[in-house]
């Protein structure tokens, strides 16, 4: 309600002050109404009074405030500008509102008895214009935000500090007995409660400290509010508080129960964490459980229960009807049917319980459609009576045990089946959805992050094209969800944004590893390899370009294949690195040709293999296969020179023979090996003095013994006997 002044206008006397919504006028006034000029809907006259609708939806009613005999007014109606001065209403002789006059000061329009202006007069002149009486008559006045004070000028003789702040919202709870209010606010104010139509409910006055408590007629629970305003002494109104009434007192239903075959096991549902009491057939409990979050329990009895009730008691101490269980028997009642009715309340259709039976009634009790839903529980019935307008009928689900579902009621055009899923796909760019769904149904697509990025309307075909804000990009997802007339909401179809638009992850070095020998070894940072093509693994995009720079240089540009579960993938240079200092990056760039940042170095020096001894080529067994002695030493063939000396000349004979067929043929049981070697080799004869030859005989099966430490000596005999010696 609105706070009103009514003031005489002969004495400034108040004669009614408060959050009024009727006054009775019965000698001429000034009615001071608490809002503004710009939240009246309309004034008019009906009889001799004066009916006000704000625009609130509030009505105000000034009774004989009009004359009816010559349809004038004695009073005057002020209401309150923004600065602290007012207006008031003028009327014509049909009681309509032709003007608002402005005024700087309410007591302009009192009188005297001698009907001097009060305006004229000194305070002092009359005891009835005493600032008592104008203080008496309410000095504030309620305007949109708050109270303002009559207006007085410099040299009024009242210096009075003027009180014109409206107090703090109060603060205040609801007690567990759901009706005492208690609260906190400004010393000694008047505390109004009122409900969500602004009527008071309940009043009372804070003490010295601001504290109040005050009873309600009726109790306040279950999240349902109140408002809380105070009133200063000044007659300023503060901003609403809110009380919230947070004790549950609403029982849960029966829970849905049912025993097993032989009655061995018990399963439920009901509200979650809520405590289950089984009982027996005559009543006594048998135990008490507490159901899981989700509302499941079950229990096991031994020996078997043949039937019981079950009871449930929620979380804030209220208790449900019981549910009758029987062993082997169906007691959970089926649930309310998914149904919709044609705009012309003739036909339904929906889903309800696999084969169940389906019972309309109009709102006399009379079955006007039944049928059986489908082992899908599909159903469609047509009315015998059409469902105009408003009229409503019940719909009630019976299951194959002859269990019941709560009662439904419907109308024309009710529907709670949601639409089908729709269909849709992004274009290449990320910013248009395009799609099919329920005619004529609002589409909404929201991203992962659940905010709406576009809205459309599917045609009358179900057809739409939808443009969303910020572009779908980056393999980024999103929701289409199709929302029928009726306000239900289909399954969400996700789309995805295939369009790259950021650059690829810079490369990661994973190994690098040495695989020219028999063993891998794993290449360490700044570490040795006589391996001039390691192998590398990264971390990279399947199918993106790779990119190899050696010491700052490009040096290939390899595809990268399949990569595995970690995105690593392994690769071989297609050129072999020269011996030195290698520092290794990698960059790689992507399908949309985009480039990643250059990868972090790695250090590596190549070194040319290194020479094997003798002793590392030796073995007893003549059928492994050992590294070429050849290699080991540095030479690829062993040069003999047989010496022949005549009367005018020395000759010689030079033959070449592998050195690794040498070594071979020593260990074999042939029992002349080398000579066998030699004849088989061509030679040519050479002329030289005998001082060129290098090797003396002993000194030549010195070394060849060191060389060949299986050769027979007789063979080596025989190569000496024939003059031979190493070149």
């Amino acid at each position: 309600m609105t706070r009103i002044i009514v003031a005489s206008k002969e004495g400034l006397d108040v004669l009614q002050d408060g959050q009024l919504n009727k006054v009775v006028l019965n000698q001429p006034a000034i009615i001071q109404i608490g809002v503004s000029q710009k939240d009246i809907a309309s004034m008019e006259k009906q009889g001799g009074s004066l009916i006000i609708h704000l625009k609130n939806g509030e009505t105000l009613v000034l009774e004989n405030f009009f004359n009816e005999a010559t349809n004038t007014t004695d009073h005057s109606l002020v209401f309150p500008t923004e600065h602290g001065k007012f207006v008031e209403a003028q009327f014509d002789a049909q009681g309509k509102v032709i003007d608002y006059t402005g005024l700087n000061h309410v007591t302009d329009l009192a009188y005297t008895s001698t009907s001097q202006p009060a305006s004229t007069m000194a305070v002092d002149d009359s005891p009835m214009f005493s600032m008592g009486n104008v203080l008496k008559a309410g000095l504030a006045v309620l305007a949109a935000e708050g109270l303002y004070l009559w207006a007085f000028d410099k040299d009024d003789k009242d210096d009075s500090p003027v009180d014109n702040v409206a107090p703090a919202a109060p603060t205040a709870t609801v007690g567990d007995d759901t009706v005492t209010v208690t609260g906190k606010s400004e010393a000694n104010a008047k505390i109004y409660i009122k409900d969500a139509a602004d009527n008071t409910v309940a009043t009372g006055v804070a003490d010295a400290s601001g504290n109040f408590t005050i009873k309600l007629d009726k109790p306040l629970a279950n999240g349902n509010t109140l408002k809380v305003v105070a009133e200063d002494a000044a007659g300023n109104i503060s901003k609403p508080g809110v009380i919230t009434g947070s004790k549950d007192t609403i029982a849960p239903d029966a829970p849905q129960a049912q025993l097993n075959e032989d009655g061995s096991i018990l399963d439920g549902k009901t509200e979650g964490n809520a405590t289950v009491k089984v009982y027996d057939a005559s009543g006594k409990l048998i135990d008490t459980i507490t159901a899981s979050l989700e509302g499941k329990f079950s229990y096991k009895f031994t020996p078997p229960l043949t039937g019981g009730k079950v009871v449930v008691v929620d979380t804030a101490g209220n208790e449900s009807e019981a549910t009758l269980i029987f062993a082997g028997k169906d007691t959970i009642p089926p649930k309310v049917p998914l149904l919709e009715i044609n705009k012309e309340g003739t036909v339904i259709e929906g889903k309800a319980e696999a084969n169940a039976k389906i019972q309309i009634k109009d709102a006399d009790g009379k079955v006007i459609g039944t049928g059986t839903a489908n082992a899908e529980g599909e159903f469609q019935i047509t009315l015998s009576s059409a469902l105009k307008d408003s009229q409503k009928a019940t719909v009630i689900v019976e299951d194959a045990a002859g269990n019941t579902s709560k009662p439904l009621e419907i109308k024309s055009g009710y529907d709670t089946i949601a639409p089908d899923k729709p269909i849709a796909q992004v274009n290449a760019e990320g910013t248009t959805v395009t799609g099919t769904a329920e005619a004529n149904a609002k589409i909404e697509i929201k991203n992962s992050a659940d905010k709406v990025i576009g809205t459309g309307t599917a045609d009358a075909n179900g057809k739409f094209t939808i443009t969303i804000s910020p572009a779908l990009t980056d393999n980024k997802t999103a929701d289409v969800i199709a929302i029928d007339g009726a306000g239900n909401s289909s399954g969400a179809f996700e789309v995805t944004g295939a369009k790259d638009t950021t650059p690829p992850d810079r490369p990661i070095f994973n190994k690098l590893e040495n695989d020219n020998g028999t063993n891998v070894k794993v290449i360490t940072a700044n570490s040795e390899t006589d391996d001039s093509t390691p192998k590398f693994t990264v971390k990279v995009e399947h199918n993106a370009t790779l990119t190899i720079y050696d010491n700052g240089v490009a040096i290939s540009a390899l595809t990268v294949g399949q990569v595995d579960a970690n995105s690593y993938w392994s690769f071989t240079l297609d050129k072999n690195l020269a011996i030195g200092k290698h520092t290794i990056t990698l960059t790689q760039r992507d399908a949309a040709g985009f480039t990643s940042e250059e990868s972090a170095s790695f250090t590596f020096y190549v070194v040319a293999p290194k020479v094997a001894s003798t002793s590392e080529v030796v073995s007893s067994d003549v059928n492994e296969v050992v590294p070429s002695v050849a290699d080991s030493v540095g030479l690829n063939t062993l040069k003999l020179v047989q010496t022949t000396t005549t009367n005018e000349t020395t000759s010689q004979q030079q033959k070449s023979v592998s050195l690794d067929d040498l070594l071979k043929s020593s260990l074999t049981d042939v029992s002349n090996p080398i000579a066998k070697i030699l004849s088989a080799t061509d030679s040519k004869p050479v002329v030289n003095d005998q001082s060129d030859v290098n090797n003396t005989a002993s000194d030549f099966t010195t070394n060849l013994e060191q060389l060949l430490p299986n050769t027979t000596s007789s063979a080596l005999s025989n190569l000496l006997d024939q003059n031979y010696s190493v070149v």
